[in-house]
């Protein structure tokens, strides 16, 4: 159990920097394109963390927990991308379900909420069951 506090633990801060990074590029970029580097920066950073929590520091490096490391996030953030364009380009449809004083936050709310389910329903059962077993 305490791997899934770890992993989610690991997870969060790579989450958070994936936040912080979109944030600071929706400045010199569109929702769309800063939200898809910060993706693939956040998979890279999250790959090392993940790693060093599933596997003992003395394991040899193991190509085929990185392919398919590779292979989910891929997977990952194809369908966080979708998710996040669909929001986005229908944002007059969902803005409404977010207090008002939240409102302003809209980018930021839909990419934590997308990265959290994404997170709980294929991330770590994917780790723990298939990737790092």
């Amino acid at each position: 159990m305490h791997k899934i506090i770890k992993s989610g633990f690991g997870g969060g801060i790579t989450a958070f920097i994936y936040f912080y990074l979109a944030l600071y590029l929706d400045k010199f970029y569109n929702e769309k394109t800063a939200n898809l580097i910060s993706l693939i920066f956040s998979v890279i950073l999250n790959f090392i963390v993940q790693y060093n929590i599933f596997l003992s520091k003395t394991s040899n490096v193991n190509y085929s927990h990185f392919y398919k490391f590779i292979f989910i996030n891929i997977v990952n953030l194809g369908i966080n991308q979708i998710i996040f364009n669909y929001l986005i380009d229908n944002k007059e449809k969902y803005i409404n379900l977010i207090p008002v004083k939240f409102q302003k936050y809209y980018t930021t709310i839909v990419r934590m909420i997308i990265n959290s389910l994404i997170f709980l329903l294929i991330a770590y059962p994917a780790r723990i069951y298939w990737i790092f077993k």
